[in-house]
């Protein structure tokens, strides 16, 4: 897979911490390693944490994680959808130097509890309680210019094309930018 990532011209990989649990000491050394192993093909990894990771459940759990892994080709996947749920929404990263920011995922969230686990209702931006000018105002002062892609498991989206359901993203996506950046 990497040496596919390499061929197409990738240069970040991304990971979610993945399920179960683990001490820290552990998810450190498995951080360390999985760095390793990216930049041996000279990749960036981005690391995203889940608000409901029985382990690695907010940002400054992971923040902690990968500082103590050391690996400088290591950082953060900042999620829309995790940053509200999990309490940071917004201008909620404003601690975070742009530099650990490696990537950014987006889609809005339901003003209501999460139906379950793994959540699966993701919206459009705008849709939701997001505050999309306090997220891309920040990100942009924090000169962040790399990638940012929408997420979309709902099952709505399920019942649609795939390309509609990214159109509707794109589309959504475009309008919370031009509103935060008149």
């Amino acid at each position: 897979m990497l040496r596919d990532a390499v061929a197409l011209g990738c240069d970040l990989m991304m990971s979610a911490i993945g399920p179960g649990a683990a001490t820290t000491d552990e998810a450190v050394a498995n951080i360390r390693r999985a760095g390793e192993i990216a930049g041996s093909f000279g990749l960036k990894l981005t690391l995203e944490y889940q608000f409901q990771h029985p382990v690695v459940s907010s940002l400054d759990i992971l923040r902690d994680l990968i500082a103590r892994a050391g690996s400088s080709n290591v950082g953060l996947l900042l999620d829309a959808y995790h940053l509200q749920r999990g309490g940071r929404p917004g201008r909620g990263f404003e601690d975070v130097p742009g530099a650990e920011i490696f990537y950014v995922q987006f889609s809005d969230v339901p003003n209501a509890p999460p139906p379950g686990l793994p959540p699966v209702d993701r919206l459009p931006p705008g849709k939701g309680i997001v505050g999309w000018t306090d997220l891309f105002g920040l990100l942009a002062e924090k000169g962040y210019g790399g990638y940012l892609s929408y997420e979309a498991p709902n099952p709505v989206h399920w019942q649609q094309a795939a390309c509609e359901t990214a159109t509707q993203g794109a589309d959504a996506a475009r309008r919370m930018l031009a509103a935060a950046f008149p």
